[in-house]
């Protein structure tokens, strides 16, 4: 079984995340998986924050239609509880795309370090 091109570079980024979040943000997240159609990545959740830091969700995989990552930050209260999806405001206002997977991932460590 193969799995999904999208889900495949989406798991390159985590690893470079993993590389790059300070351990004390990385305890305070949550991952789970994320699929939008053909786009299949991951959805990270920081719940717990130091003070100043606002709540932040991210989901991230490999776009539709190119070889770059697409990524959407924003408040958790603005994503489905049961597919992890943006709603479509902070899917056109907070959506990035990025060339590379290093770009990608160190966009989601500074979206997880400064909040929504």
């Amino acid at each position: 079984m193969e799995k999904h091109y999208s889900l495949v570079a989406a798991e390159k980024v985590l690893e470079l995340v993993k590389d790059y979040l300070p351990t004390a943000i990385d305890k305070d997240c949550t991952l789970k998986v994320w699929a939008n159609g053909r786009e299949q990545g991951f959805y990270i959740c920081r719940t717990a924050y130091e003070s100043g830091v606002v709540a932040v969700s991210v989901v991230f995989a490999q776009q539709r239609n190119s070889d770059e990552i697409v990524v959407v930050a924003g408040p958790p209260q603005e994503f489905d509880i049961t597919t992890n999806a943006p709603s479509e405001k902070v899917w056109e206002s907070g959506r990035k795309c990025y060339a590379t997977h290093d770009k990608a991932a160190r966009a989601i460590v500074a979206a997880l370090k400064k909040g929504a």
